[in-house]
This record gives structure tokens, sequence and C-alpha cells, in this order.
């Protein structure tokens, strides 16, 4: 587990888009955050921590339904 990696969500479309368009979110000491009412939609994903390769993915949340993002971080 990465303690205080940063997940920075960008809305990929105009429907899961929010007022300031990111989300960002650092992970606890377990390498864990949870997100409550995302709204739906495909978000690209952007993880960087000082001393790890930044990663970029993607993941589509629906309505009501959780969403689980497993990333592996690389020593950079």
């Amino acid at each position: 587990p990465v303690k205080g990696a940063t997940f920075r969500f960008t809305a990929a479309d105009l429907k899961s888009s929010s007022s300031n368009g990111e989300i960002v979110k650092k992970t606890a000491d377990r390498g864990r955050f949870n997100l409550k009412n995302m709204a739906s939609g495909t978000y690209l994903v952007t993880v960087t921590k000082p001393g790890y390769v930044e990663k970029k993915v993607s993941v589509s949340i629906s309505d009501g339904e959780m969403a689980e993002l497993v990333v592996e971080m690389e020593r950079a």
C-alpha cells in the first residue's frame, strides 16, 4: 500500500462533469480512500506520488453502483 498517493479524477464526458470538473483524494495509511455519490460517467484518473512513476487510468461510474479502482505504483 502507498500512503499519500494523490488521485485526481477529471470528468471525461459532459454527463459526469462537476462544477470544478475535478475531484482530488489522497490515500490513507493502507493506500485506500472512499468517494461517495460521484456523478455517473467516465473519469480520467491521474495518480501521483513523489518517488513513483505517474499513472493514468480511466474508470466508469454508474448510478447506484460501487466501483473499485486498483492502481499499482512503480518506484521511479
